[in-house]
């Protein structure tokens, strides 16, 4: 026999009981404890700059939208809007910007030629045997880079290449080694660094700075070791890898230690001192 829906005895059911109580709270839940809708803020500012432009754009015939094969870089990481945005791009391209490579060696800079032709960008960017900037006219380009080179090797670079280096409007450096020599060697010929950043890749820590011409600046040892403004900004790769570093002159003075009675553990114990003492120097921006 049905009991009927307003009747008791179809309310004592145990499982509308369930379900009536289970109403009930969800409803109490809904309205007394305030929910938290901060994970939804993605959401909404992913449609703060949405125009509905852009889902015509999505609609139309693409192949009415023919490609280009023109490629420019441009930093939009301080760019908000898409207006700031399309301007940028647009004052680069109107440059017809142009990149010339180098290399020493015949073999790497032939497979670098066969990639730019393979992506149909022969005409903006031309490969060129070179030692260095020796093949570069002064005044034919405006900015340098150099990255995965040692530090010894970027400042044979700019030395030799004196003539076309005091006509670049930057460089941008990336030593990967004698990096405290690099930075000395750039203040002492009045080229500032204006700007530093750091990355860590499967261990590896990689410094870069981005150099104008300008004033020989006051450093001191850390600063020159460790990049004035890497410091300065408290730079949280820089942060990691200055506790590696204490981790590992620590480790290896305990274990000099253990030989002091011995020269040159002695002598290199001494030198640890000193390096740890710099390190901790580096530390105390972080405080």
């Amino acid at each position: 026999m049905k009991h009927k829906f307003w009747s008791f005895r179809f309310w004592l059911h145990r499982s509308h009981l369930y379900i009536t109580l289970g109403i009930f709270l969800f409803s109490f839940l809904v309205i007394y404890i305030p929910l938290n809708t901060s994970f939804f803020d993605p959401v909404t500012r992913a449609f703060e700059d949405f125009r509905l432009s852009d889902l015509f754009l999505r609609l139309s015939d693409r192949n009415s939208m023919p490609e280009s094969n023109e490629i420019f870089v441009v930093d939009v990481t301080s760019i908000r809007n898409r207006k700031a945005i399309a301007e940028t791009i647009a004052e680069v391209a109107a440059t017809s910007p142009k990149v010339i490579a180098l290399d020493i060696n015949r073999g790497p800079l032939e497979r670098a030629r066969m990639h730019i032709v393979g992506h149909g960008l022969k005409e903006k960017i031309e490969t060129r045997l070179s030692d260095g900037l020796e093949k570069v006219l002064p005044g034919e380009v405006d900015t340098m880079i150099a990255a995965g080179m040692g530090g010894g090797l970027v400042i044979k670079i700019l030395m030799e290449g004196r003539t076309v280096a005091d006509a670049l409007d930057t460089m941008i450096l990336q030593p990967q080694s004698e990096i405290g020599k690099v930075r000395r060697f750039l203040n002492e010929h009045r080229l500032q660094i204006i700007e530093e950043n750091m990355v860590e890749e499967d261990g590896k820590f990689y410094p870069m700075m981005k150099v104008i011409h300008g004033e020989k600046e006051e450093y001191t040892v850390c600063e020159y070791t460790y990049g004035k403004c890497l410091l300065k900004q408290r730079h949280p790769v820089l942060k990691k890898y200055l506790d590696r570093e204490m981790a590992i002159k620590e480790h290896v003075f305990g274990q000099l230690f253990k030989h002091q009675n011995s020269e040159s553990a002695a002598r290199r114990m001494e030198e640890l001192k000193k390096e740890i003492i710099l390190t901790q120097e580096a530390l105390k921006y972080y405080e």
